[in-house]
């Protein structure tokens, strides 16, 4: 309807009388057929992003001018009511301020009008010593009670009605002629009343003057506020004045409030506010100083609906094309990018090009990320398999270019007396630690050895770098007993087995060694000739102890001939620390096995023990005495050990229960649980627990076989459906939802 009135005014053809209007035709037309194509659309058919583009930036455009029209219709009302209300609240504040002031140097007057300090200053001699004594008491008695001279809140001056008597301000003392210049520049006299006010010439200063009467002497104060807070920014268009009661005049720097005052009988208008000849009038009295302040703004206002008139056309018009134009621009490279993702088949299927390229910009990203962690993976899992070969001297398929040039240096982690659920735990922070550093691998070998292997092309770089990562290693398990051995550097893969060797090497020395948390091959080579008591032997006596074997003594035996043998030919110093080094191999077996003998031996004791030997001899007496008394126990009450194991998973196992809490719960270690009860009950704990839990599942279904799978999975200690499912299979051979409607048909 719009274009046909258009161009019955023949607009399109005389482009030249309104431009604009011709601009805004041209770009209504091309709106209205795209409308109307849009309107042709089955109803059914989903939008493309491109039309629902254009449909939101058409309904934002009328919108906006609907926002528009309204807000000038609001803005006539609103305007008014918000500046009456910020005028009101600005007087508020300023009114505040002024009170606050003026009560805080009334309380300071009144506290000085009864100082005695001031009172033997007003009462002594002009002239004399302690008139000039008395006035440097109370001139630091005003500094203390009143705010920092030319502080900008407010200052306050003593004399009295002596026409010789010099003035005390916290500035200083000055003649009562200065003092006008001390108050402001051009300032002719000081007001003269009781109590009165006036401005300073500059109308910057309320001044004011206070008298107080005391027997034959007149105590004079001169207070002064700066205006600066009484200040309003400049469009509030607020304005003041000051009236002094007794005299009736009026100070101020505004002419227009100063006529409305003139005429108005202040003494019968109440504090608070009048509303007059379209000014709003507040009045507030200060009895202490016998003046009233006013203050005043105007209450009429332009309305701004007059120019909203003006534009509401334009407004609209301007809207519609910039939302047409904006949209287009957005959808080009949509367009594009959907173009390029999707073939000639889905192009047929159009739908949402902008939610096309959002799903397929997920999967590509998914994808990548899935191809990142596998890489990562794949490129961790080569390099761990690549370094357990170069361990044992071999060559890997896996061989990088540079692993010939390189330089590689090897280091093993002892991790001390600590149990195997620890060690497991610590090896893991390791692993993750060893993979944040660059060409750093941490590798579990064959023999259960925790070894870190480091590759750089620079020698000293290499060693530097892995004895730095030891040090973090070491340090995050200060209770652990950590120790580490680094070999130098070595060119070429061929050389890692030699470092491994040299590694070991250096391990056994850790108990001569103790105090060092890191040993190098330099200590080894301090220490060569000495005991002998490598890993794998200390490995094989805490093996065959933890298992009661009939071969733990033997092993004992063999270690100590070893290391008393003649040619062995340990000092005294040596022989001791062989001793130690028993002592807290033994200590940790019987942590391993949590036997409680603290009462029967004091391992320190032991360690203090000045004849080595005899607690050698100690040691294997308690061993002989531990392996007897197990293997006589054992026969004793394993039955009876695994029947209250049973019972305890039997009352557990809908629990999330482990391991660790079986052991726990019966004051064993976790492999010497597992290794009693695989003995005697013929299946590990984790067999025996699901094979019962499916066995309580198989109950349930029967006596309910329209149980939900989750509630099943859940009752019987499962932690999801799919692990429940998929144990029910392995024991039972069918899925828990067949067996259940095989139960049904049977009912």
């Amino acid at each position: 309807m719009i274009c046909k009135i258009l161009e019955k005014w023949n607009f399109r053809n005389n482009p030249e009388i309104f431009p604009f209007f011709h601009i805004c035709f041209s770009h209504l037309k091309s709106f209205t057929a795209q409308y109307r194509i849009y309107v042709m659309h089955e109803r059914g058919k989903q939008k493309t992003y491109h039309e629902q583009l254009s449909s939101v930036f058409i309904a934002t455009a009328i919108l906006v001018a609907a926002i528009a029209i309204i807000a000038g219709l609001l803005a006539e009302r609103n305007i008014m009511t918000s500046t009456m209300h910020a005028n009101e609240s600005l007087e508020d504040v300023s009114s505040y301020m002024l009170s606050s002031r003026v009560n805080e140097i009334s309380n300071t007057i009144d506290y000085l009008s009864t100082c005695e300090c001031v009172l033997d200053w007003l009462y002594a001699d002009i002239g004399s010593a302690d008139y000039y004594y008395q006035g440097l008491l109370s001139y630091q008695e005003l500094v203390r009670r009143s705010p920092v001279f030319n502080s900008g809140t407010f200052n306050i001056a003593i004399t009295s009605d002596d026409a010789s008597s010099f003035v005390i301000t916290s500035g200083g003392t000055y003649s009562k002629r200065e003092f006008l210049s001390y108050v402001t520049p051009g300032l002719v006299r000081l007001p003269a009343g009781d109590a009165s006010i006036s401005l300073t010439p500059d109308n910057s200063t309320l001044l004011m003057s206070v008298k107080r009467y005391l027997g034959e002497k007149t105590l004079i104060f001169y207070c002064t506020i700066s205006l600066s807070y009484l200040s309003f920014p400049l469009e509030s268009n607020i304005q003041y004045a000051f009236i002094d009661t007794s005299s009736g005049i009026i100070y101020t720097p505004f002419e227009e409030i100063g006529n409305k005052l003139e005429g108005l009988n202040l003494h019968v208008m109440q504090d608070g506010r009048l509303t007059m000849d379209n000014m709003s009038l507040r009045k507030e009295s200060y009895s202490q100083f016998d003046f009233c302040a006013v203050y005043a703004h105007s209450t009429t206002m332009i309305s701004p609906f007059i120019f909203m008139l003006i534009f509401i056309p334009c407004i609209i018009l301007m809207c519609l094309y910039v939302s047409f134009k904006i949209s287009g621009r957005l959808y080009r490279p949509v367009k594009e990018a959907y173009e390029t993702l999707m073939s000639p088949e889905e192009e047929e299927t159009r739908g949402n090009e902008f939610d096309t390229i959002i799903v397929k910009c997920q999967e590509a990203d998914q994808i990548s990320k899935k191809l990142i962690t596998m890489s990562a993976e794949l490129q961790n899992a080569t390099d761990i398999q690549k370094y357990r070969s170069y361990l044992r001297g071999q060559d890997s398929l896996y061989r990088a270019e540079d692993d010939i040039a390189a330089f590689f240096c090897l280091s093993i982690l002892s991790s001390g007396s600590l149990p195997d659920g620890r060690q497991a735990t610590v090896n893991l922070t390791f692993n993750s630690m060893a993979r944040k550093v660059k060409h750093l691998h941490f590798i579990i070998t064959d023999s259960g050895f925790s070894v870190l292997i480091y590759k750089s092309n620079n020698s000293e770089e290499c060693y530097s770098t892995l004895y730095r990562t030891l040090k973090e290693f070491t340090a995050i398990d200060a209770e652990a007993g950590l120790q580490a051995a680094i070999t130098r550097p070595c060119e070429g893969w061929s050389g890692i087995k030699g470092l491994y060797q040299n590694a070991l090497n250096i391990m056994d020395c850790r108990y001569i060694l103790q105090d060092k948390i890191i040993m190098t091959e330099d200590d080894m080579i301090d220490n060569t000739g000495l005991m002998h008591y490598p890993i794998s032997e200390e490995r094989k006596l805490i093996n065959a102890a933890l298992s009661a074997s009939v071969n733990t003594l033997d092993i004992f035996d063999a270690i100590v001939k070893d290391n008393t043998a003649p040619e062995r030919m340990l000092t005294e110093k040596e022989f001791e620390r062989f001793s130690s080094a028993l002592i807290s191999t033994v200590m940790r077996i019987f942590q391993e096995m949590k036997e409680d003998i603290d009462g029967d031996v004091n391992w320190k004791d032991l360690m203090d023990n000045q004849k080595p030997a005899a607690a050698i001899s100690e040691l294997r007496n308690l061993l002989a005495g531990y392996v007897e008394r197990k293997n006589r126990e054992n026969s004793e009450r394993y039955d009876y050990l695994v029947d209250e194991m049973k019972k305890y998973i039997q009352a557990h196992y809908s629990e999330n229960i482990q391991l660790i809490d079986l052991s726990e719960e019966f004051n064993l270690s976790p492999k010497y649980c597992s290794e009693v009860f695989n003995r005697l009950s013929g299946e590990n704990f984790k067999n025996y627990l699901n094979r019962f839990r499916i066995n309580e599942a198989q109950r349930i279904l029967d006596e309910n076989p329209e149980i939900r799978i989750t509630q099943l999975a859940s009752e019987v200690g499962f932690s999801s459906s799919n692990s429940f499912i998929r144990v029910f299979d392995k024991y039972m051979g069918i899925t828990p939802k067949q067996y259940a409607e095989s139960r049904k048909k049977e009912i």
